[in-house]
């Protein structure tokens, strides 16, 4: 272990040893020295070689999936020199199976985390593949930072198009049972591909060239979102609407994943996150195939209220990869029947209405006006945060110039992103400038995304303001 063991949290032991100490105090109990020292090197083993959550994450209810790129996990060591799935036309194929058995899930919706970090490094990762293949990443040593991520995220997508037929976790088995009876030997992606056929009804052979050469990513936006409660034979159920489309010119998958109503807490712009230790129950879970230039109409009905909708896109040029949706109150409709099922339009919807001129604050048209100044300690030191596009929002440390977040509430067609900064006198200011072709009069709005209580935020917004001038013909109207 490098450097004694320094940089890896289960290794600090002392800090460990304090920490039960404090909790035996305030639970009063009480605990033999041998029982810490044995949960501590448990611990230990299961972050350092096992991938296992290590005592910093396990506080703040994260997970292991974003650290993939622990030196000294057993793994992959273990797996590679037991399974080889080898294939000349496709490299690495073996660990894009490696990553997809050992990965359950992504943090990239955890609201806590994404809070601190901004990016996750799964949405690092997947932003190096705009114009670039997966052939030719392997090929160039500029990616091997975000190699074990881009290579997990596109094994996940291969493996995600199978489960639209075979159920994730009967999948796994299949996998796992193909590796049991192959152990210390080497197979070919042929003999796997039949495997699969055999066991899953599913062809992927036809996929793998655009899988492993395509230069695009696809992007995903959702129009005409609309829910509502109807009686269904004396009992109520739960009816979901939505469109998503696909303007690119790559086909992809979608996931929805519906949860049910829970308590939690909220933070900037999320609604309830899953409580620690929860996250896996689910109502519902429907994986979607859109060609490049579609948009599909998807109808679902529940028997309970989701209080949640997860919108994962897998792999595609959306920021965050995973967006959540919350819901409100179901209003009645009566003389309803249940419409379930995905069907095609025939023609794609359009992201902005005809009579809307819209300015996101990804666009052109933005502006952000900075204090040119800057604290000679601040530049010295050069922080991270300075170099970073996408930022966390951290209350308790707000910036006091414009930063830009990653958020599932902002505004935005592919990327959901919102600027923020410190409340101050007014001196550092944005502004909108809108291409307006035609005289007239115009409504004009400002979206502004909701910041509820959350761990370290007492309250919601309700009590901020925000200072608007907006320009016309006549001069300028100063808007509160």
């Amino acid at each position: 272990l490098s450097e004694n063991g320094v940089t890896i949290d289960g290794a600090d032991f002392k800090q460990q040893s304090n920490m039960m100490e404090r909790f035996s105090n305030r639970s009063n109990q009480v605990t033999l020295p041998k029982e810490n020292q044995s949960e501590m090197f448990r611990r230990f083993v299961q972050s350092t070689f096992l991938d296992g959550d290590t005592p910093f994450r396990m506080r703040f209810g994260g997970g292991g999936q974003d650290n993939p790129n622990n030196p000294y996990s057993i793994f992959p060591n273990y797996y590679t020199f037991r399974n080889q799935v080898y294939s000349p036309d496709y490299q690495l194929f073996s660990i894009v199976l490696e990553k997809y058995l050992k990965s359950e899930s992504d943090n990239s919706s955890n609201p806590f985390l994404r809070s601190i970090k901004g990016l996750t490094s799964a949405e690092e990762a997947v932003r190096q593949l705009d114009s670039i293949s997966l052939k030719s990443v392997l090929q160039d040593t500029t990616y091997t930072k975000y190699l074990s991520d881009i290579i997990r995220l596109k094994g996940n997508y291969l493996f995600t198009s199978i489960e639209q037929e075979v159920d994730a976790a009967k999948l796994r088995k299949i996998l796992a049972d193909y590796a049991n009876a192959n152990k210390f030997t080497d197979t070919s992606l042929k003999s796997f591909v039949e495997y699969l056929i055999q066991n899953t009804g599913v062809d992927i052979s036809s996929n793998l060239d655009e899988w492993y050469n395509s230069q695009y990513l696809p992007g995903y936006y959702i129009t005409k979102l609309d829910y509502y409660k109807f009686l269904d034979s004396e009992r109520e159920r739960y009816q979901i609407k939505l469109d998503i489309t696909n303007p690119t010119n790559a086909k992809g998958l979608v996931k929805l994943t519906f949860e049910p109503r829970r308590g939690g807490f909220g933070g900037f712009g999320f609604g309830p996150p899953p409580m620690m230790g929860q996250g896996d129950e689910e109502l519902a879970a429907k994986i979607i195939s859109i060609d490049s230039n579609q948009t599909k109409n998807i109808n679902v009905v529940l028997d309970e209220a989701p209080g949640r909708m997860s919108f994962n896109t897998i792999l595609s040029a959306n920021l965050p990869l995973s967006q959540d949706f919350n819901f409100e109150e179901f209003t009645d409709r009566k003389n309803q029947s249940a419409i379930e099922g995905e069907f095609i339009k025939e023609s794609i919807d359009p992201f902005i209405d005809e009579d809307e001129i819209i300015v996101d604050n990804e666009d052109a048209g933005f502006k952000v006006y900075n204090p040119e100044e800057q604290s000679f300690l601040k530049s010295l030191l050069n922080l991270e945060d300075d170099n970073e596009e996408y930022t966390g929002v951290r209350f308790w440390r707000p910036p006091s110039d414009w930063r830009k977040t990653i958020n599932s509430d902002a505004f935005g067609k592919f990327i959901h992103s919102a600027h923020f900064t410190d409340s101050g006198d007014g001196s550092i200011k944005v502004a909108w400038e809108a291409n307006i072709k035609t005289s007239g009069y115009y409504d004009v709005y400002c979206y502004v995304v909701k910041q509820r209580g959350g761990p370290f935020r007492r309250n919601d917004n309700s009590d901020q303001k925000y200072y608007y001038s907006v320009s016309h013909d006549d001069g300028s109207d100063e808007v509160i």
